[in-house]
């Protein structure tokens, strides 16, 4: 049984599923405390299990009673303004759900990002600072029993291949954070759509006539 649109005022209640004003039913009907407890029970089922035949038998109320109710009260269309009312809070909240899941993702993106870039330019730093130490070590002994000083100049133990490399890894991995830091730029491209039409000449269209 479906019910008919309700009149523009009632329609236009925000929230029809509460009780309706006095004679605000159909031919000015009132709602009356035991007809809209019905109805509670009616809207507040399962879509799927919402029925006047199941609402009768939990009440102990005949179905045709609930059909003359029903008519005048519009629960049909009332019943779907409520499923639409619980439809938006579900959908609000999965979409609060998705923001804030994804500001918890863009934040944790952001501290890998700052911890990627400290570490590229430490590995800079310490490749620098090993270059700018000098190839040799110089080793001074103690005097031997002859009183002699033995001085031994030895090659510092690094290789020029590895800072090499250190420092390369250190500024890709940087110039990497600074790269994915930035937003992506647009790749699509505006294109203008226009509607060609032809002109005729005026004299031109009474020339047939």
């Amino acid at each position: 049984m479906t019910d008919s649109r309700p009149e523009s005022d009632v329609g236009s209640l925000p929230e029809p599923w509460l009780r309706l004003p006095a004679k605000r039913g159909k031919a000015g009907t009132t709602e009356s405390a035991k007809a809209y407890a019905a109805f509670q029970l009616y809207y507040t089922a399962s879509p799927n299990q919402r029925s006047l035949r199941q609402t009768g038998l939990k009440l102990g109320k005949s179905e045709t009673l609930l059909e003359g109710w029903s008519s005048r009260f519009y629960w049909v269309w009332r019943a779907e303004a409520w499923d639409r009312h619980q439809a938006q809070i579900i959908a609000a909240e999965c979409e609060q759900r998705r923001r804030e899941e994804a500001a918890g993702w863009a934040r944790r993106e952001r501290e890998v990002l700052e911890q990627d870039y400290a570490a590229g330019r430490v590995l800079v730093e310490r490749g620098l600072q090993i270059i700018t130490l000098p190839l040799t070590e110089r080793t001074i002994q103690k005097r031997d029993t002859s009183g002699n000083q033995t001085t031994i100049i030895k090659p510092a133990n690094r290789g020029q291949t590895g800072v090499a490399a250190m420092i390369k890894v250190g500024h890709y991995l940087s110039l990497d954070c600074v790269k994915r830091s930035r937003p992506e730029p647009s790749t699509g491209s505006i294109v203008d759509d226009y509607d060609f039409v032809p002109l005729t000449d005026k004299a031109d269209e009474g020339e047939g006539g």
